[in-house]
């Protein structure tokens, strides 16, 4: 099989993690309609993570966050989302899980979360990982310096500023950091792919 050919598998392999985050995903649950949008922007996140990282387990964790903030965000946007009641209960809870609890009429719908802790090994992938794409950024930026990617990358994801306040204080058009962003996504995943 050629690079390509194992290229596709490995995409379809990381589909499938998403789409089984997202099915997974306590806000799942009434907005089964959403499940398309819910995987193809959680993939469009997590691309960057999972194209780089040469062991889809250790992603696994980061993935599963990824999938949790973009469902919540696709439901604030079409005024979907319910805000989870977290309750702690010493009978049917460990130290490390929670109860959560979602109201929907006269109905309540309970999960059981284990508490998702970073251990030792994934705090380190994170660090390393974070380097590297930092590294790449300014491997990047002294290639093409005039379309301030470092500075566009520094001010969303350091100083997580919007991409409008970017746009404002770079004197560039918003739809300009978008494409940007974007364009700087697929240089850092193509630099690191080929390492």
């Amino acid at each position: 099989m050629g690079k390509s050919g194992s290229k596709v598998l490995q995409q379809e392999e990381q589909q499938k993690l998403i789409e089984k985050f997202v099915t997974e995903n306590a806000y799942f649950q009434g907005n089964e309609d959403l499940q398309e949008e819910f995987c193809k922007e959680a993939y469009n996140k997590a691309y960057l993570i999972l194209s780089t990282s040469d062991n889809i387990q250790k992603a696994e964790n980061f993935v599963s966050k990824i999938v949790n903030t973009t469902m919540i965000s696709i439901l604030k946007q079409k005024q979907r989302y319910k805000k989870a009641e977290v309750t702690a209960s010493k009978e049917d809870t460990s130290p490390a899980e929670e109860k959560v609890s979602f109201s929907e009429g006269d109905r309540v719908i309970k999960y059981d979360f284990p508490d998702p802790v970073d251990t030792t090994e994934d705090i380190e992938i994170k660090r390393e990982l974070l380097q590297n794409i930092t590294d790449t950024v300014c491997i990047i930026h002294k290639e093409i310096p005039s379309k301030l990617l470092y500075d566009i990358f520094y001010l969303r994801y350091l100083k997580k500023k919007t991409q409008n306040e970017i746009s404002k204080e770079l004197n560039i058009p918003q739809g300009e950091v978008c494409k940007r962003l974007l364009h700087l996504s697929k240089l850092i995943s193509a630099y690191l792919y080929k390492r």
